[in-house]
C-alpha cells in the first residue's frame, strides 16, 4: 500500500513538542497584575529567549539547508539523467532519421536497404534496426533462422501508429523483444511517401543499454535510481535492475510521474518516508526518478538541534534563579509598605521609613491620594444621591447598561412601559426586550455609541412581559468615568405606540385613496390656479399621451396643445364662478385617430370657500360614438347590400336563361351557392374583407381533394374589400366549373396554377390550366364567359387576359391594388 503524507523536519517536531507543553500551563494573567518578582522573572524570559531562538533558528536553517541541498542534488541528479537518457536516444534517433531517407527505402527495395542498414548499426551492439508496414509487419529485421518476420506486438503497435498520426518520432514503452526476448525499447521514426504514410523504420535498444546512465559516480550508493515509461514500468533501475525492469513502479512515484519536481510519499516496501525527484527527458514520455529515504536526510541535523536547545534551556534555569534572588530584595520592604497602606487606606494612622527613597516618594503620594479620594467619595456621593431621585422620578424609561448589555440601573418608568420589575431586568441583557428581527441592527448601532457617538436617537419596538409589543422613542447615550473613557451606555425611552397606531392607519388611509385615484379608468387630474398640473393619474396620462411624470408643473395646453381652445374657457370659467362645467369634446389623438371624451370640471374650496384648484375628470368615450355611428352605417348598408344583392341575383338570372327548366335551375343554382360561399366568408369577417387564399378554396370546395397535388395555389396573405370578394369569387366559380366539364380537371392528369401577387401598386391574379384535352375558343359566348371577361373587369376595373391556347384556358386578371384590397383604418 503506497499513500502520501505530510513529514516534518527534525527541528519541526521538537519545537511542536515544545510549544505543547507550553499550551498545557494556564493562560497568563493581565501584565498590570503581575508582582515585581514576576516581571523580573519576564526579564530574564524576555532576554533568555531571543537568544534560544536565534541558536534554534540558526540549527533550524542550516537544517532546512542541508535538507534543500539533499533536495536540490536529488533533482540535479535526476535531471543530469534525463540528460543522458536524451543524449542516448538522441544518437539512436539521428542515426534512424539518416537511415529514413534512403532513396532504396524510398524506391522499396529492401535488400539494398537492409545492406545498408547493417553497415550503419555494425558498431552498435545493443541497438539493432527493422522496417514495417502500416499494419505492423515486419518487412526487414531480425528474425529466427526459418521462421517468418513477426508482426509488432500491442505496446509497439500503438507507439507506430501515433508516430505516423503525428508525423514524429515516437519512443516506445517498455517490451519484451520478438526475437532476442530481452527487455527492449522501440524508437519509431514515420516515413511517407507523397505526403501519405509509406512505412516505419525503428530501432530496437536493449534497455540494458541504459543502466550504464544510472550509475554515475556522483550518485550516492543508498540512492536508488530509475527510469520508467509512460506506462509507470521501470525501463533501468539500480539497484536489482534484472528483479524490476519491465515491472510497474511503486504507486507513490507513479501518482506524480507526469510532474516534474521533488515530492515525498509513504513507500510500503522500504517501510519510511520516501524523498523522490522527478526529471522527463525530452526525447520520450519517460520519466527518471532519485529517491532516498527521508530519515536519512534528517540525522544529523536532528543531534545538532537538541543539543542547542539543551544548552538553552540551561541558560535559561541560570538566568531564572538569578532573577528570584533580586526580586526577594526588592519585594520585602514592598510588602512591608502594602501591610501598612491597608490601614490608611481604611482611616487608620501608620508610618514608614523606607530604606529606598522611590519606595519614600510612593508613601508620601498614597497618603495624599487618601485624603482626595475621601473628600471625592463624598461629593459623589451627594451628586449620586440627586441623580438617583432624578432617574426615580422622570415619567420615561430610564436604563443604563454595561457595554455588553447588561442591565445596571432600571428605574419605575420602565416598570410601568415594559412590566418588568427592577429585580427582574438587572443583570440581564437589554436584548430581552429586542424582537428577534432587530437584535442584529440594534447591536451594531450600540456598538458605535460605545465606540464614541455621542447620542443615537431611533424609533424601534420593545418586548412587554405579557408577550405584546411597545412601539417606542429611544435615545441612548455613553456614559464616561472620570478619565473620559465608555465605560456603559443610558437609554431613554417613551411609548410612541398610540402615535404609531394614528400613524399606520392614516398611512393605510392613503394609500386606499392613492389607489383608488391612480387605478381608476377615468382621468383625474387636479390643477393650480394657473392651471398647471399638480397631479394627475395614469388613465389621463395614457388618454393625453404623455407620461404621468411630465405633466406636472405644466400648464395644460403645454402638454396637449390641441386642448387650449377647447378647455381653457372652461377651467376659467370654473375658477371665476365655482360653478361646475361639463363638456363633450372631440379631438385628435397623438397617434392621429380621432377621439372623444366627456370631461367635467370642478372647484376644489378651501375651508374658508375660496377656491384652492380645480379638479378635472375625463372619461373616454370614443367607443360609444362608434357604436353609436356604427349602428348608424350598418343600417344604411344593410339596404345598400339588400338592393346590391338582388341585382346581382337578378343579373345571374337574366344570363342563366336556358330553354331548359332542369339546366337553368342547375346552373343558377349553383351560381347562387357560389355568390353564397362569398356571402359567408364576408359574414365572417363582418363585411370588412376576405382573406383571398381563403376565397379561393371555397370556390373549389367540389374540387378540395386535388388541392395541393393537381391544384396549386400560390401567392401571399392578402385580404379583399367585399365587393372585390363578390366578383373575383364568380369568375373563380365559373374558371372551377369550366375546368371540370371541359377543362384541365375533366380527365385524370390536368393541373390547374392559381396565382396571385402585389407589385408595387398592382395586384394580379391568375389562372392557368394544362395536360388536359385540347382547348378551342367557344363559339358561343354564355353568362360564364361574360362573368370570366366583363364582371371582374368592371367591379375592379382592371384588365382581362383570356387565351383560349391548345395546351389549357389561360385568364388574367391586372388592376390597381387599392381597388381589391381591403382598407385598414390606422
Amino acid at each position: 500500500m503506497v499513500k502520501h503524507v505530510k513529514v516534518q523536519s527534525a527541528p519541526g517536531i521538537l519545537l511542536k513538542v515544545v510549544f505543547s507543553k507550553f499550551a498545557g500551563l494556564p493562560a497568563m494573567p493581565h501584565f498590570k497584575n503581575w508582582t515585581i518578582a514576576a516581571r523580573l522573572i519576564a526579564i530574564v524570559i524576555a532576554l533568555a529567549l531571543p537568544l534560544n531562538l536565534v541558536v534554534i533558528a540558526v540549527i533550524w536553517n542550516l537544517d532546512s539547508a542541508a535538507n534543500e541541498a539533499q533536495r536540490a542534488s536529488l533533482l540535479y541528479s535526476a535531471r543530469s539523467v534525463a540528460a543522458a537518457v536524451d543524449a542516448e536516444l538522441f544518437k539512436y534517433i539521428a542515426l534512424a532519421q539518416t537511415l529514413a531517407g534512403s532513396a532504396a527505402l524510398f524506391d522499396d527495395n529492401l535488400d539494398a536497404f537492409d545492406a545498408e542498414a547493417r553497415r550503419a548499426f555494425a558498431p552498435i551492439k545493443d541497438a539493432s534496426f527493422l522496417v514495417t508496414d502500416l499494419n505492423g509487419q515486419h518487412l526487414i529485421g531480425a528474425a529466427r533462422p526459418n521462421q517468418p518476420l513477426p508482426h509488432l506486438q500491442p505496446t509497439a503497435m500503438r507507439a507506430q501508429n501515433l508516430a505516423l498520426e503525428s508525423r514524429s518520432v515516437v519512443v516506445s514503452d517498455v517490451l519484451i523483444g520478438n526475437v532476442s526476448k530481452d527487455w527492449a525499447a522501440d524508437i519509431y521514426v514515420p516515413i511517407f511517401k507523397n505526403e501519405q504514410p509509406f512505412r516505419t523504420l525503428a530501432v530496437t535498444m536493449k534497455v540494458r543499454g541504459f543502466l550504464k546512465l544510472l550509475n554515475a559516480p556522483e550518485i550516492p550508493k543508498n540512492w536508488k535510481v530509475g527510469i520508467i515509461d509512460g506506462q509507470g514500468r521501470f525501463v533501468a533501475r539500480v539497484p536489482d535492475h534484472d528483479a524490476f525492469v519491465g515491472e510497474l513502479a511503486s504507486q507513490g512515484w507513479r501518482d506524480v510521474k507526469d510532474q516534474d519536481g521533488i515530492f515525498e510519499f509513504f513507500h510500503s516496501s522500504d517501510g519510511d518516508i520516501v524523498a523522490n525527484a522527478s526529471a522527463h527527458p525530452t526525447l520520450s514520455g519517460w520519466t527518471v526518478g532519485v529517491a532516498v529515504k527521508k530519515s536519512e536526510l534528517q540525522v544529523a541535523a536532528l543531534y545538532a538541534v537538541c543539543w542547542a536547545i539543551a544548552l538553552g534551556i540551561a541558560i535559561s534555569l541560570l538566568s531564572l534563579g538569578l532573577a528570584v534572588a533580586i526580586a526577594r530584595r526588592i519585594t520585602r520592604p514592598i510588602a512591608e509598605m502594602r501591610d501598612k497602606a491597608a490601614t490608611v487606606l481604611t482611616g487608620g494612622e501608620s508610618s514608614l521609613e523606607p530604606d529606598l527613597p522611590e519606595l519614600g516618594d510612593l508613601w508620601s503620594a498614597l497618603k495624599q491620594a487618601v485624603a482626595e479620594r475621601n473628600r471625592s467619595d463624598a461629593a459623589r456621593h451627594e451628586s449620586e444621591r440627586q441623580l438617583a431621585a432624578i432617574v426615580t422620578s422622570s415619567q420615561a424609561a430610564i436604563v443604563s447598561t454595561t457595554l455588553d448589555g447588561a442591565i445596571t440601573s432600571w428605574n419605575a418608568a420602565a416598570e410601568r412601559l415594559y412590566g418588568y420589575t427592577a429585580n427582574e431586568m438587572l443583570g440581564y441583557s437589554i436584548r430581552r426586550l429586542l424582537p428577534a428581527k432587530q437584535q442584529d441592527g440594534e447591536t451594531a448601532m450600540l456598538a458605535r455609541v460605545a465606540a464614541g457617538e455621542t447620542t443615537a436617537q431611533f424609533e424601534a419596538t420593545r418586548l412587554h412581559k405579557n408577550g405584546s409589543t411597545v412601539e417606542v422613542s429611544v435615545t441612548v447615550s455613553p456614559i464616561h468615568d472620570r478619565d473620559g473613557k465608555v465605560v456603559g451606555l443610558s437609554g431613554i425611552a417613551r411609548n410612541i405606540t398610540a402615535r404609531r397606531q394614528a400613524e399606520e392607519a392614516l398611512r393605510d388611509r392613503l394609500a386606499e385613496i392613492e389607489a383608488i385615484y391612480n387605478n381608476t379608468p377615468i382621468g383625474l387630474a387636479l390643477l393650480d390656479r394657473d392651471l398647471r398640473y399638480i397631479r394627475i393619474n395614469a388613465a389621463l396620462a395614457e388618454m393625453n399621451g404623455v407620461p404621468a411624470g411630465d405633466h406636472i408643473g405644466r400648464v395644460v395646453w403645454d402638454v396637449v396643445p390641441a386642448m387650449r381652445d377647447a378647455s381653457e374657457p372652461h377651467l376659467r370659467h370654473v375658477l371665476q364662478t365655482g360653478d361646475l362645467v361639463r363638456k363633450e369634446v372631440s379631438g385628435e389623438s397623438p397617434n392621429g385617430i380621432i377621439r372623444h371624451w366627456d370631461k367635467t370640471f370642478y372647484p376644489l374650496r378651501r375651508p374658508d370657500g375660496s377656491i384652492l384648484a380645480v379638479g378635472a375628470m375625463v372619461e373616454e368615450i370614443t367607443e360609444r360614438k362608434r357604436a353609436e355611428e356604427l349602428q348608424s352605417l350598418l343600417m344604411r348598408e344593410i339596404n345598400h347590400r339588400t338592393k346590391n344583392m338582388l341585382s346581382v341575383v337578378l343579373s345571374i338570372a337574366r344570363q342563366t336563361a336556358a330553354s331548359d327548366t332542369a339546366e337553368f335551375i342547375k346552373h343558377f343554382s349553383a351560381r347562387i351557392q357560389a355568390l353564397s360561399a362569398n356571402q359567408d366568408l364576408l359574414i365572417k369577417s363582418d363585411w370588412r374583407g376576405v382573406d383571398l387564399e381563403d376565397l379561393v378554396r371555397a370556390q373549389l370546395a367540389h374540387f378540395v381533394d386535388l388541392i395541393g397535388t393537381r391544384i396549386s395555389v400560390n401567392g401571399p396573405q392578402v385580404r379583399l374589400a367585399a365587393a372585390a370578394a363578390q366578383s373575383i369569387g364568380i369568375a373563380l366559380h365559373e374558371l372551377a366549373t369550366n375546368a371540370g366539364k371541359y377543362g384541365a380537371l375533366s380527365g385524370e392528369r390536368g393541373r390547374v396554377e392559381i396565382d396571385w401577387r402585389l407589385n408595387g401598386d398592382g395586384f394580379t391574379i391568375g389562372w392557368a390550366e394544362c395536360e388536359g384535352p385540347s382547348v378551342e375558343a367557344p363559339q358561343r359566348h354564355g353568362f360564364g364567359s361574360t362573368v370570366i371577361s366583363m364582371v371582374a373587369k368592371a367591379s375592379v376595373d382592371g384588365d382581362v387576359e383570356l387565351d383560349y391556347a391548345p395546351s389549357g384556358l389561360i385568364w388574367r386578371l391586372k388592376c390597381s391594388a387599392d381597388k381589391v384590397l381591403e382598407q385598414r383604418s390606422g
